[in-house]
Formats: C-alpha cells, sequence, structure tokens
C-alpha cells in the first residue's frame, strides 16, 4: 500500500475517522505528569484527532503521516481548535520517519495496520524517540474484530 491509496480516502470534506479524540488515548494521556517540556510525537495520525486534542492538553505535537491529504486536514483543524502554533505535520511513512523534534515526552501510535513485522519496526522506532523514562502509548484493534467485534480491518493481516 502507498500514500495514493490514503490520499485519496482522506480527499473527502468530512473526517474519515471523526474529530474526536480515540477514548484510549485520552484515558490513557490524561493525568499524565510531565514537567518541563510537553512534546509530543503520533505516528501514523492522519486526520489528527487524537494530536489535536493533546494540543488542547498542552502538548506540543507533530503528527506523523504518509498522507499529505491527512496531515493538511489535521493543520486545518489545529487552526479551527485554536492550537494551530503547537501542531506540526510531518509526511514521511512509518518505518522510515525522521522526526522534526527528538526526544519526547510522549509518543502515540493507535490503530497502524500494518504486518506485524513491519509494525514492529515502527514501534521501535517511535520508541528510539521518547526520551529516557517517558511514556510510549499504544492502541490496537482486538482479532476478535474480525468475526464478531466493532471497526478494525476485516481480514487478518497479522501472523
Amino acid at each position: 500500500m502507498d500514500s495514493n491509496y490514503w490520499d485519496e480516502k482522506y480527499s473527502v470534506e468530512e473526517f474519515i475517522y471523526t474529530k474526536v479524540v480515540n477514548r484510549f488515548v485520552a484515558e490513557l494521556c490524561g493525568d499524565l505528569e510531565v514537567s518541563g517540556n510537553r512534546r509530543a510525537i503520533e505516528l501514523a495520525g492522519g486526520e489528527g484527532r487524537n494530536a489535536v486534542w493533546l494540543a488542547k492538553q498542552g502538548w506540543q505535537v507533530e503528527n506523523i503521516d504518509f498522507s499529505q491529504k491527512a496531515l493538511d486536514k489535521y493543520l486545518a483543524f489545529a487552526k479551527e481548535e485554536g492550537v494551530a502554533e503547537l501542531c506540526s505535520a510531518n509526511c514521511a511513512d512509518a518505518l522510515e520517519f525522521e522526526p522534526l523534534v527528538s526526544p519526547v515526552e510522549l509518543a502515540v501510535i493507535a490503530y497502524l495496520q500494518i504486518p506485524e513485522a513491519k509494525l514492529e519496526i515502527a514501534t521501535r522506532r517511535l520508541a528510539s524517540h521518547v526520551a529516557e523514562g517517558r511514556y510510549l502509548m499504544g492502541v490496537w484493534h482486538s482479532r476478535d474484530n474480525l468475526t464478531g467485534g466493532f471497526g478494525g480491518p476485516r481480514t487478518l493481516m497479522f501472523t
């Protein structure tokens, strides 16, 4: 899969994944105690619902995604919410990205649906940019979603 698929998907006016923060991101990141810098990366953040929410909590957030269309929507959303000065966009692949700022105090990866071996590479790469003793947070689909759950992929992508 390449960025053209995602650019086409995000080319619609409405937000594909809503503007509402993921409930797990809000639950797990809402009360983080961080003194000093409050820098965060969201990897494969798409339209930026989580990144904008983090910015509204006072984080300086970089959304890394390989769809420029998604990132354009993210930056417009950040402006709409009054947090544009806290939001940056980085158009890059999850396996090869170089963040604009590193290390960060928080890294979020939510629902990146790629084969397991590639997911491990992306997660390790992201973790390498987290300051020692700080936070790496992930949200994943359950394999149960394939047969009776909500959302997520309709075919098994991981082995």
